[in-house]
């Protein structure tokens, strides 16, 4: 699996881990060094998304708004890592 860098703006990056074929696997969002929000583009045909509750700062708030506003389908950090650890993903 590799991961290249797809966007930045300041602060917040977004990668994306693909297969040897180049196939997305996973969409990686940061803020800052902390992983904020997942997508599983492996759960098809719909992608699993798992965006963080916001434990940081307003900067950090604004770039989890920019995955989704909906803070209702929001989840600890704790659980995107644990997902990510199950599925062999390194951060």
């Amino acid at each position: 699996m590799s991961k290249r860098k797809v966007s930045q703006q300041g602060a917040y990056t977004v990668y994306e881990a693909l297969d040897q074929y180049g196939t997305l696997l996973y969409r990686l969002h940061y803020s800052y060094k902390e992983i904020i929000a997942i997508e599983d583009h492996t759960t098809v045909p719909t992608p699993t998304t798992l965006i963080a509750k916001n434990e940081w700062s307003v900067t950090t708030a604004k770039h989890i708004n920019l995955v989704s506003r909906d803070k209702d389908i929001r989840v600890p950090q704790g659980l995107i890592l644990q997902y990510l650890e199950d599925s062999g993903v390194s951060v």
